[in-house]
């Protein structure tokens, strides 16, 4: 026992001292400070006058620590800050159960070894924060470390354990890490042969096991896990090597297995002294792996503090008659008492000592000078009302205290009705007259003043008077609140003298209706963690029976609206084989099995009466890593601050409604986005999974979206009920890894701009098809630029900014089509007559004409359909129309005419000559077949050359820029 408890004193090193400083001062004050993306000034402004938070991902959280790309096949996407808090974890935990076991006495001593163990093993992967993950023995891992250990003021950091570490010691430490690319005199490097040894061993091991655990196949996973630690035996105390692995699939109740996996990891703290190895339910799999000795103790405490935390809260509630109500339970009169007199029990107490106004003068002078510890406040003297309620007040007194609670327990015993009309129980004259009774027999007479008029009144000065002898007096008190005394009797009931039964109050308590579901719902879970089966097979198949809406399997259970099952309808049509309800009945028929309707009770408890229209579950772990329930700081029941939603995960406001910074996912259990409804509008549906998408890039964390039941995928980001527009989208794709979340992203931020925009999904397709897709990033450019114009004309800003980024999105994106030579002909043939045409007109901007912009063009075609409807179609004949309407136009115009150097010094009419040329031979009769096109083909291809022709004269100003530039220099 005393190993058990020094490792126990070990583990709280970890959580509330080693931990909570490496959390605190590197992961929140160092590493979650390094973020992607841009801010503007005024909500760096708002951040630092602490208005709003930054909600910009955290490098650490939107980089991969296993399964990048690349690795696809190889391992689950883990983001490389959940993979080292995991392994900083794991190192010192293993770091301080062995220094415990060789007789190491928990303090400051230990303490720095164990901080900068967890230092090393935060930072083992830094090389992977660089382009293509360099080996750490390249130059500019240790130039980035350099930056890092400054940037950071790692320096400070480690100097609060009195430590003495430079930026080149914390390198050659973390080389010890990565077997096989240490550097060279990396040993000699440090001093201290303890902490080298500590490093190259233990965080060595974290980080493998770590690995092990992400690692997909048959060698990998738990089974991986536990395979690698029982090799270690040469390293680790005998209480690290053997671990039980206990393992749920029940995809169909995540809820219960939230639960349940934060009771088997509470109580595996609390029984063994050390938190599991590995606790983790995610995509429907529970998976826990306990102490091997104390494994069947802790499961099976854990089910039953399960079963409790399933049962509704003992609470007394309070009729406008002052009638108190014993609901949610059927307790003893043992079980009832304790809870009262603990104040465990959700009552008010100072109600049941209520008393009529117009005794008010009598029960003033009855609790003056602080009589019984209470008094009437003037607030509640001036109030007008039948009644009013003295109130305690703290005097210390522990006696004053308890006669409070005792004197409500006794009034609760004599008022108490019974909600069955089926149970007679004694009347409150009855039972007041057993009291007296019984304390005459003790030679106390308590009369009831006459000058008390109302009941209430009559009701409190008797329950008051009757807690005042059972303070003063313990034989008194054992016979009227003692395991068989009166109150007891009057509670549980009694035979009279004639031995007929007299029922008690609790006869006529309803109870928890669910109690019967609750019992079912751990014994099958008890089914579940056995590996048996839960129907026979043949039973299953048998007609007649009904359905559970959620399982599918048969059994009984018709669900009210009373209930709350959150999301379930009781007119849900439930049909499965033999089941004789018909469609269309007024009543409900809706079939949903005992833990199922748990399951669905919990969600309501959770979320409220929030409203579920297209249910889609969100899976994602709220504990990961090795031991990771080392750095729980609180081992409370989950309310519904723990659950946060999408909006919740967003949101950077600081305010009323539930915000995450971000360093609290490691220190609490987080449900994130547990219940979604899918939108019905497209436009609102992109919102939605944007939201989504910047959830895991914030916390790091796997969001896997099932719309059925959850089954295993590797990815961090999956979702299997992409509407066809939006899976086109992203090229018929559900699941992405980390490294691939910024494409989407863009990809979806500029398809939701365009719905705004245009209103329209058929440009969301045309994004989506190779053959189509040059001409819609150009549609939507000038979609785009000419809804900023827009803005500006009605000085409107706000807007803007968004929209330059979203539309240097696409530019970019059309360089990059360009480059790759995937761009039709017709499209590149537009190109190239733009750049001829820009040779010859002078150069705008974007908040210029449509007009002005597809002058030349529109010239070209006007032109055309002239000489088509005049029959004049041979090429000689459109060569020179089209060049004497071009030249018409330029010559001697100032306004129009752009200068020679853009033409290569060409005459205004050769200049002219040389673009019909090119749109007879190369768009007319190549394109065009010598037919005018349609309107709307000409409207692409206007799309187009007006996208080219702003993209080269920005180009040429930029340039202009850059040599004005150079001149000054």
């Amino acid at each position: 026992m005393a190993m058990v408890d020094k490792h126990n004193q070990a583990i709280q090193i970890c959580t509330s001292k080693v931990m909570a400083v490496l959390l605190e001062s590197v992961v929140s004050g160092a590493l979650m400070k390094d973020r992607t993306g841009g801010l503007s000034d005024e909500a760096l402004t708002q951040i630092s006058q602490n208005k709003r938070i930054d909600i910009r991902p955290p490098l650490w959280s939107a980089c991969s620590g296993k399964g990048g790309i690349g690795y696809e096949n190889n391992y689950r996407n883990v983001s490389l800050l959940d993979h080292c808090i995991s392994v900083a974890t794991g190192a010192i935990t293993f770091s301080a159960s062995k220094m415990v076991s060789d007789g190491w006495e928990v303090g400051e001593k230990l303490e720095r070894y164990l901080f900068m163990v967890g230092l090393v093993a935060l930072l083992h992967d830094v090389n992977k924060l660089l382009d293509g993950s360099p080996s750490l023995s390249d130059k500019k891992v240790d130039s980035l470390m350099s930056d890092l250990y400054q940037r950071w003021d790692l320096e400070n950091v480690v100097s609060q354990y009195g430590l003495d570490l430079d930026a080149k010691a914390l390198f050659r430490l973390i080389n010890l890490v990565e077997a096989g690319t240490a550097l060279t005199g990396a040993e000699g490097g440090v001093e201290d042969r303890l902490l080298r040894v500590l490093v190259r061993k233990y965080v060595r091991l974290a980080d493998q096991l770590d690995s092990t655990f992400a690692k997909l196949g048959s060698d990998g996973g738990i089974n991986g896990v536990l395979k690698l630690i029982a090799t270690c035996n040469n390293i680790l105390p005998d209480n690290l090597l053997h671990w039980r692995h206990i393992s749920l699939f029940d995809p169909a109740h995540p809820y219960l297995l939230d639960k349940l996996l934060a009771h088997l990891s509470v109580q595996c703290r609390q029984i063994s002294g050390l938190p599991p190895l590995l606790a983790i339910h995610h995509d429907g799999q529970l998976d826990i792996l306990l102490p091997e000795v104390l494994a069947s103790e802790i499961a099976d405490a854990a089910l039953s503090r399960f079963n409790r935390s399933l049962q509704p809260e003992l609470s007394i509630d309070i009729s406008t008659a002052q009638l108190p109500t014993i609901l949610n339970g059927k307790p003893t009169w043992s079980q009832l008492s304790a809870a009262y007199l603990e104040q465990e029990v959700e009552v008010n107490n100072t109600r049941l000592l209520s008393v009529g106004r117009i005794d008010a003068d009598y029960f003033i002078n009855y609790v003056a000078d602080g009589r019984f510890g209470l008094s009437f406040s003037q607030k509640s003297l001036n109030q007008k009302g039948a009644t009013l309620s003295p109130e305690p007040f703290e005097s210390g007194d522990v006696n004053e205290e308890h006669f409070f609670l005792i004197s409500g327990l006794i009034i609760l015993v004599l008022s108490h009705p019974s909600k069955s009309k089926r149970v007679k129980l004694p009347s409150y004259l009855d039972r007041i007259g057993l009291i007296e009774k019984a304390l005459l027999e003790q030679d106390y007479k308590i009369t009831i003043p006459d000058e008390l008029r109302h009941q209430l009144s009559q009701r409190a000065w008797f329950g008051m008077e009757v807690a005042a002898l059972a303070i003063s007096n313990p034989n008194i008190y054992e016979l009227l609140i003692g395991s068989s005394g009166i109150l007891q009797q009057i509670y549980h009931g009694r035979h009279d003298s004639k031995g007929k039964e007299i029922s008690g109050i609790i006869h006529g308590l309803e109870g928890n209706k669910n109690s019967p579901k609750i019992d079912l719902t751990i014994a099958r879970i008890k089914t579940l963690l056995s590996g048996k089966p839960i129907i026979d097979g043949l039973k299953g198949r048998i007609d007649g029976y009904q359905a559970c809406l959620v399982t599918g399997q048969p059994g009984e259970g018709k669900i009210l609206s009373s209930d709350g099952l959150l999301g379930i309808k009781v007119s849900h049509f439930s049909n499965r084989r033999g089941r004789p309800a018909e469609l269309g009945k007024a009543v409900g028929h809706t079939f949903v099995c005992p833990m199922s309707s748990i399951e669905y009770i919990e969600r309501g408890h959770r979320h409220g009466s929030k409203k579920v229209k297209t249910p889609a579950s969100i899976c994602s772990p709220a504990v990961t890593g090795l031991f990771g329930e080392a750095r729980m700081d609180d081992e409370r029941e989950a309310d519904r601050s723990d659950y946060l939603d999408l909006f919740d995960l967003s949101r950077a406001k600081l305010g009323d409604k539930k915000v995450l910074i971000g360093p609290e996912l490691f220190t609490r259990r987080a449900y994130l986005a547990r219940q979604e409804s899918i939108p019905a509008k497209i436009k609102d549906q992109l919102e939605w999974i944007l939201r989504l998408i910047r959830a895991v890039q914030r916390t790091g964390r796997p969001f896997h979206v099932f719309a059925g039941l959850p089954h295993q995928r590797p990815e961090i980001l999956y979702i299997d009920c992409l509407p066809p527009a939006l899976r086109r989208l992203a090229q018929d794709r559900n699941g992405f890894r980390l490294e691939e979340l910024n494409e989407l992203r863009d990809k979806f931020e500029l398809a939701s701009s365009l719905l705004n925009v245009h209103g329209s999904v058929s440009l969301i397709n045309a994004l989506s098809s190779p053959t189509q897709q040059y001409s819609a990033l150009c549609k939507s450019l000038m979609l785009l630029e000419d809804r900023v114009e827009d803005l500006r004309k009605k000085n409107n800003l706000k807007e803007i900014p968004s929209l330059h980024r979203v539309a240097l999105l696409v530019t970019e994106r059309l360089f990059t089509l360009r480059g790759t030579n995937v761009m039709s002909k017709q499209e590149s043939s537009i190109i190239l007559l733009a750049q001829k045409a820009a040779g010859l007109q002078r150069a705008f901007g974007t908040g210029a004409s449509r007009g002005k912009q597809q002058l030349i063009f529109r010239l070209i075609l006007d032109e055309i359909r002239q000489s088509v409807r005049n029959k004049k179609t041979s090429d000689h004949e459109l060569r020179n129309a089209i060049a004497g309407k071009l030249e018409t136009k330029f010559k001697g115009s100032d306004m129009y005419l752009g200068a020679a150097k853009h033409r290569r010094d060409l005459s205004t009419f050769d200049a002219c000559v040389e673009i019909a040329d090119f749109f007879i031979n190369e768009i007319w009769h190549q394109l065009l077949n010598a037919r005018m096109p349609s309107q709307k083909l000409i409207s692409q291809l206007m799309e187009i050359y007006r996208v080219e022709m702003l993209l080269i004269y920005k180009n040429r100003k930029d340039i202009n820029e850059d040599e004005t530039a150079e001149l000054k220099d």
